[in-house]
């Protein structure tokens, strides 16, 4: 058996269930069974001729006595039959051990850490683990060609994967150590090395090309932008055509006379989801009307979000920095069209909206790159706070600093 060493480095602190364990970190029973689905999935995707010598109770290689009967001959065929079948529903458990090694690690409860919302609520808290040592990956296995291939792909793996909760958002990133991601899509800088301060921007980075910020900063969404020039409805103007009374549905006209003033009539055109393709919220609380608005599908629950964050510290002599490497992932196509019921909790009656056919979301990152100067605007900067002109500062700078990969 030969073994495959790989040492990492981790970027951003993982939020962990055992993090009162020492050496707590990235758990092999996370990282194989993602990693071996990765491999099969992106080399020879559904060949079982190709990976069935690699697999977990493969019989390729079964020692067979040369006086052995048909009936044994008969019994490896079953073996690899009932295999293949397997395979094909899914199973992908790769024929090789792995063992990661921490020397130590931190832990702090992430109530006050942006972006991560499973602390509100009667929940149990988390906690996220942080080691400033090194972390060894060790792969051991009896096939040289796995580990080859393991090798090969190991980089391109741990690039757009994060781990534990929050993965999407920049939490649990490690990455070999001395190297940076390639091809990734985009890419921007955060000028601190205060993962608090990441977070807080990657949050507002992708609250601005989503929903917009409306929390004491005002900041339109991107988004609302990007349908506006090809004429397709904002989600949010629909919702507000569905459930306002006509008296509110004035006065939003006569407080934005452009064209995010909600409907009085609402459209079949006026029923799609833009902004759930960024991510589904099944649950959103509009505070200033005291209203909870659902949508529900049953076949849907979650829809992990297109976007990727990875971030990577950065360290240049006495400079210290992120850069947080952007990936993107083709919405599914099982999930445009999809009818969803919309429900208000000050409405007796409910709407349908469905999932855009039209949205890309390759499409819509380029328009915002070739946007990124016009999208963190507000009408009246002199009159924000210190602290609110700061924010707007940060993220006039992260999507001055956006890159493409």
């Amino acid at each position: 058996m030969k073994t495959l060493k790989v040492t990492l480095k981790q970027h951003t602190p993982l939020i962990h269930f055992q993090h009162d364990q020492y050496g707590a970190t990235l758990r092999a029973s996370e990282f194989k069974p993602r990693f071996d689905k990765y491999l099969t999935q992106t080399i020879e995707r559904g060949n079982y001729d190709y990976w069935k010598r690699f697999l977990v109770g493969s019989v390729v290689d079964a020692n067979i006595d040369e006086t052995a009967g048909t009936s044994t001959q008969n019994n490896l065929n079953a073996r690899n039959a009932k295999l293949m079948n397997k395979f094909n529903e899914g199973f992908c458990a790769l024929d090789y051990k792995l063992k990661i090694v921490a020397s130590g690690s931190t832990s702090q409860e992430m109530e006050s850490l942006p972006m991560y919302f499973a602390n509100q609520g009667n929940v149990e808290y988390k906690y996220d683990v942080y080691s400033q040592k090194d972390i060894i990956l060790e792969f051991s296995s009896f096939h040289d060609e796995l580990l080859g291939l393991i090798e090969k792909h190991l980089n391109d793996f741990l690039a757009r994967t994060n781990f534990g909760s929050r993965q999407t958002k920049g939490y649990g990133s490690f990455y070999r150590k001395g190297e940076e991601p390639e091809k990734a899509n985009y890419y921007f800088i955060v000028k601190t090395s205060d993962s608090t301060i990441l977070f807080k921007s990657i949050s507002d980075f992708y609250a601005v090309i989503r929903s917009g910020i409306n929390d004491g900063l005002y900041i339109k969404s991107a988004l609302f932008k990007y349908l506006k020039e090809y004429n397709r409805q904002w989600d949010k103007r629909s919702i507000k055509g569905f459930f306002y009374q006509k008296s509110e549905i004035k006065a939003e006209q006569t407080d934005h006379p452009e064209a995010d003033s909600p409907l009085v009539e609402v459209n079949p055109g006026s029923r799609i989801m833009y902004k759930e393709l960024l991510g589904l919220s099944t649950s959103e609380l509009w505070l200033k009307k005291g209203a909870t608005l659902t949508r529900e599908n049953k076949e849907i629950q979650r829809f992990k979000s297109p976007i990727l964050f990875k971030p990577i510290h950065v360290e240049e002599g006495e400079k210290s920095y992120y850069k947080v490497f952007i990936y993107l992932t083709p919405i599914p196509q099982e999930i445009r069209g999809k009818a969803f019921e919309i429900k208000w909790s000050l409405a007796t009656e409910s709407e349908t909206m469905y999932m855009s056919d039209f949205f890309q979301i390759e499409d819509y990152f380029k328009w915002i790159f070739d946007n990124k100067s016009n999208l963190v605007t507000i009408s009246n900067p002199s009159s924000l706070s210190k602290s609110q002109k700061s924010r707007y500062d940060t993220l006039n700078r992260l999507f001055n600093t956006l890159t493409k990969g």
